[in-house]
């Protein structure tokens, strides 16, 4: 559980530069996510959830931005495969 500064510092990183970050992983995961005072919430299926999340993690321990996008385009190449 994260608390005062590394709650703001983490809400920063997800949200990004005018929402942008959100709006990749929303986008690329098929989810829309909800963020309140303290808490995230991810809504979607399953699989997509599981997905967003791992990437928000990664954001959140300070990786790299570059390193989620790439992560997020195996992804999403994936998904155009395997969509029933």
């Amino acid at each position: 559980m994260l608390r005062g500064e590394h709650l703001s510092r983490a809400i920063g990183r997800l949200s990004g530069k005018e929402g942008k970050m959100k709006f990749v992983i929303e986008n690329a995961t098929k989810t829309r996510m909800v963020f309140t005072d303290s808490k995230m919430h991810i809504l979607g299926s399953f699989l997509n959830i599981k997905i967003a999340r791992d990437s928000l993690c990664i954001v959140i321990m300070e990786s790299p931005v570059g390193k989620v996008y790439s992560m997020l385009r195996v992804v999403t190449a994936g998904q155009r495969f395997f969509n029933f």
